[in-house]
């Protein structure tokens, strides 16, 4: 099975499933450390955002300002319905955007925003030493560093 791509409103997602014809493109696009726990996974997705919003009025696209928002969003609702639906999705910062690019065919006014990788929850025991070190909540910062009422205060 090849790729699927999935095109929504301003939104694309690629679509590999382990074993499939693109299993191994899309597994070269993370790096290193991702690749050694995501090959264990069922699916690995490239998240892609449209950068433009074409008009229905034939005059030129326009820049839109919301397309990485609007691909965070969904996401995050990929996310939720992984969970529901028995599964774990990770979403992945650490890959190479323009290997993504170009083995997804992103065509022109597309973005590479993140990739994802869905799977069922492994025992640690699966892990290497260092996998299993970094599996522990991350902390966050606090909400009074990241939410300020009317303007950014000075870091």
């Amino acid at each position: 099975m090849g790729a699927v791509r999935v095109k929504l409103s301003a939104l694309a997602l690629c679509l590999s499933l382990k074993g499939g014809d693109f299993w191994l493109p899309f597994l070269a696009i993370l790096n290193e450390s991702n690749q050694a726990w995501a090959n264990a996974t069922s699916a690995l997705i490239i998240v892609c955002s449209e950068t433009h919003m074409q008009r229905s009025d034939g005059q030129p696209a326009r820049p839109s300002h919301s397309h990485s928002f609007d691909a965070g969003t969904a996401w995050g609702y990929l996310a939720l319905q992984a969970l529901k639906s028995g599964y774990y999705a990770h979403g992945m910062g650490g890959i190479d955007y323009e290997k993504a690019a170009e083995v997804v065919g992103a065509p022109e006014g597309f973005r590479v925003e993140a990739a994802v990788a869905v799977g069922r929850l492994a025992d640690l025991s699966t892990l290497s030493e260092a996998q299993r070190q970094r599996e522990v909540p991350n902390r966050r910062k606090p909400l009074g560093d990241v939410a300020y009422e009317g303007r950014f205060r000075a870091a």
